[in-house]
Formats: C-alpha cells, sequence, structure tokens
C-alpha cells in the first residue's frame, strides 16, 4: 500500500500535478461518484470498490495513522539512503 507522500498529487497544487502527468486541466469527481462509475463499468463483475486509499479506512481494521506515518518514514529516499550506505571498509586486492 502506498504511503500517502507516493501519490503524485501529495502537497501539489493542481498547477503542478497537471505538469507532472501531462494534461491540460484536471477534472475532479466524488468518491461516491468514481465508486458507482467503477461498478457500472464493471458490468456485474465488480460489486465493490476498495476506496481505502482514499478514505483511510481499511478492511482489515487495524491500519492506523501511526502505522501508515511508519510506512512512509520506512520508505522515503532518507531511509533508502541510510539503509543501502554503510561505514564498512572493504579491502579489494587485485592478482598481480
Amino acid at each position: 500500500m502506498p504511503a500517502k507522500e507516493e501519490y503524485i498529487a501529495h502537497n501539489q497544487t493542481n498547477e503542478e500535478i497537471t505538469r507532472a502527468i501531462g494534461v491540460d486541466w484536471l477534472i475532479y469527481q466524488s468518491l461516491e461518484d468514481l465508486e458507482d462509475a467503477v461498478i457500472e463499468a464493471g458490468k456485474g463483475v465488480v460489486t465493490e470498490f476498495d476506496s481505502s486509499c482514499f478514505t483511510g479506512e481499511y478492511v482489515c481494521g487495524t491500519i492506523t495513522s501511526e502505522y501508515l506515518s511508519s510506512v512512509g518514514m520506512a520508505r522515503n529516499d532518507e531511509a533508502k539512503i541510510n539503509k543501502n550506505s554503510t561505514d564498512e571498509t572493504i579491502e579489494i586486492h587485485n592478482k598481480e
């Protein structure tokens, strides 16, 4: 599941979002309208829509804002750099 910081629109203006995704303008719709459109397009195959990434209400019931914050912190660029870096010295010798 993505952290909120990973969404393209996080902390962005409409102008920044339109540039980032290469469109002329944005059109917003309500979550209810989005769910209805997906269910209708599913023609009976889709009967439910998981909108937890929009509402924060996850089906398992155990996802908290603290958990989502920890996921975001673990995925941020600084955490990735720290995870991949080390102060260990590696000796490399060429054969002569």
